[in-house]
């Protein structure tokens, strides 16, 4: 049974294989890329949308909440990590909720990420950051395991 998630599983089992070779900055940049296709992957196989070229309609097709500007755009959008699970969040999505719950502890942890050389600065990232971020998005992902997800044939 193929869902697609299984590109997120393989980007957790390499980020720890390089996590276990203390190469933190190359492991966080690995647990961010399967944050980030956790919900590409959501999006795509419950509802047929593309991360790089959302329209409003998709949106309000699918939307159980008032939609927020930023999304009302009439042109193919692309959206990153971050409204992706707003989008999700929108939908009223088992995985948007979840999100919600993890959502800040994820930002904060995020930020070792974002001033990594692999990322947007200099910073090396420490074995307890990449820990912190990989628990905390462990969390998030554990949700796929109890949630009804549809075979991708």
């Amino acid at each position: 049974r193929i869902t697609g998630y299984e590109k997120v599983h393989d980007l957790l089992s390499n980020a720890s294989r390089r996590a276990s070779q203390n190469r933190f900055d190359d492991a966080t940049a690995r647990v961010y890329r399967a944050l980030e296709a956790f919900a590409q992957v959501r999006l795509q196989s419950q509802y047929k949308i593309e991360t790089k070229a959302l329209t409003y309609t998709e949106i309000e097709t699918n939307a159980k909440q008032d939609i927020p500007e930023k999304f009302k755009k009439n042109t193919n959008m692309e959206v990153g990590m971050i409204n992706a699970y707003e989008l999700l969040m929108l939908f009223d999505d088992v995985i948007g909720k979840c999100w919600q719950k993890y959502d800040s502890a994820i930002r904060n942890s995020i930020q070792a990420r974002n001033n990594s050389i692999l990322a947007h600065g200099f910073q090396p990232v420490s074995k307890n950051e990449y820990e912190v971020f990989r628990s905390e998005v462990d969390k998030l992902i554990k949700k796929e395991q109890e949630i009804d997800i549809k075979p991708i044939i």
